[in-house]
């Protein structure tokens, strides 16, 4: 992902560089640094392959960060297509 800021907040592994720079386009970034920054940040490990996407989030009790984790999902689904 090279020096940017995106790459100092956040690990990107991939066999393919190009395609993970594809991937992570400007507006997915976008889209990670704002759930990195918002007030009610929830911790989440996001995995994108071919197949799909897949959320990792530790013990999410309160009904709002399931929300928010929805809304995170959403939100990259329509920034990858």
């Amino acid at each position: 992902m090279g020096d940017s800021p995106f790459a100092r907040a956040f690990i990107v592994q991939s066999k393919d560089s190009v395609g993970a720079k594809e991937t992570l386009n400007g507006s997915v970034q976008a889209i990670l640094f704002e759930h990195l920054n918002a007030t009610n940040f929830n911790p989440v490990e996001v995995a994108i392959g071919p197949g799909g996407a897949v959320f990792l989030s530790g013990l999410t009790a309160e009904h709002e960060r399931w929300h928010d984790l929805l809304d995170l999902a959403r939100r990259i689904e329509a920034a990858v297509q």
